[in-house]
């Protein structure tokens, strides 16, 4: 670990509990929600995933950095190989920071690009500790300090935040693939990665990309996709009124992240918060009645509640760690929410239209 030219930092959590490292990236002190984050690799994708908007990420994997930060890769005007156009984490907890850093894509080093997305980091801590202390206590509020600097009196908690409205888009965008679109849909922006949209463009369907408050029943698509966002359940009224109005019409909706538990909530059922959420690469998700096992990329903090369901909506899938909910489905009908992506989701629904 080289921490020549390193200042010394603190990360400070809610109960004063204390974990002294060091300074990388950006200089200021920062406060969020502390969670961790068992992914292994991808942490370009994870620092500008929506998702975690305000989140402060503490990686079990204990080496970050190595091989840099890679240049924009744009494919049918969708960025692929970052989550989206900026930075959304509040902070990065690592235990070791790789200084040198070696990749045929990379353009900087992970401290440069974090400097200059104003993301404070701190390495040389012990990430297991803090780890478990987020198993036995659930996530919790924290704050990153670097020598020098006065701690935050009032930590920021983005549990009381809109982050939905923060991070969706402003106005309407379109995106087309190369070739004749097979299917439109109509993708409700609740905090959408690139990887959806860039997923959807390559199955050959036209995207129409509306802000999260957005009345999408006035478009005609062939499908209505609720795309994944921050954990923000309290404050989109507005969008759960309009999906109220798209399950009257029986259009086909697939929910996907937090727009999986908007459409639990516009249906009847109800959602709670998991004791630590479920964030990372390796979630292991079981099909409903088979032995069908698939190991899935996630980051979310609610999930719904099967047994609130009303009549005619089935569970379709479940964590295997857990148990909790992961998928679930409407009878006789094209609805899911899923709070997961990969081809079993996309395929399930899209065959099903």
């Amino acid at each position: 670990m080289n921490r020549l030219n390193s200042n010394k930092s603190i990360l400070k959590l809610y109960n004063s509990l204390e974990f002294q490292g060091y300074s990388f990236g950006n200089t200021e002190a920062c406060s969020g929600e502390v969670v961790f984050s068992t992914a292994a690799f991808g942490f370009p994708e994870t620092l500008t995933d929506p998702c975690c908007e305000g989140k402060i990420i503490c990686l079990t994997y204990p080496l970050a950095g190595n091989y840099g930060a890679p240049a924009e890769q744009i494919i049918s005007s969708i960025v692929r190989n970052y989550e989206s156009s900026q930075a959304h984490v509040a902070g990065l907890i690592v235990a070791d920071y790789s200084f040198e850093y070696s990749h045929w894509n990379a353009v900087c080093s992970l401290d440069q690009w974090m400097k200059e997305h104003k993301i404070p980091g701190i390495y040389g801590v012990d990430t297991r500790a803090i780890t478990k202390f987020i198993r036995d206590n659930g996530s919790c509020l924290g704050q990153i300090v670097p020598q020098g600097l006065n701690p935050i009196e009032n930590l920021y908690d983005p549990n009381t935040v809109d982050l939905v409205s923060k991070v969706s888009c402003k106005e309407i965008i379109n995106y087309n693939p190369t070739s004749k679109a097979a299917k439109k849909v109509v993708v409700v922006d609740c905090g959408v990665r690139n990887s959806t949209l860039g997923t959807l463009i390559d199955r050959n369907i036209a995207v129409t990309r509306v802000p999260y408050d957005y009345d999408f029943n006035t478009l005609e698509c062939d499908a209505v996709v609720l795309s994944s966002g921050p954990d923000s359940k309290l404050f989109c009224q507005k969008t759960i009124n309009n999906i109220k109005v798209t399950l009257a019409a029986d259009k086909p909706v697939l929910g996907l992240g937090v727009g999986a538990l908007f459409l639990a909530i516009a249906s009847g059922a109800s959602v709670y918060k998991l004791p630590f959420g479920h964030h990372s690469d390796n979630q292991p998700v079981r099909v409903d009645e088979t032995n069908k096992c698939y190991i899935t990329s996630q980051f979310h903090n609610y999930t719904a509640d099967e047994k609130s369901f009303p009549q005619g909506w089935n569970k379709l899938c479940s964590n295997l760690n857990d148990d909790s909910l992961e998928a679930f489905r409407k009878e006789a009908a094209p609805v899911m929410g899923c709070l997961f992506e990969n081809d079993f989701v996309y395929d399930l629904f899209f065959n099903a239209l």
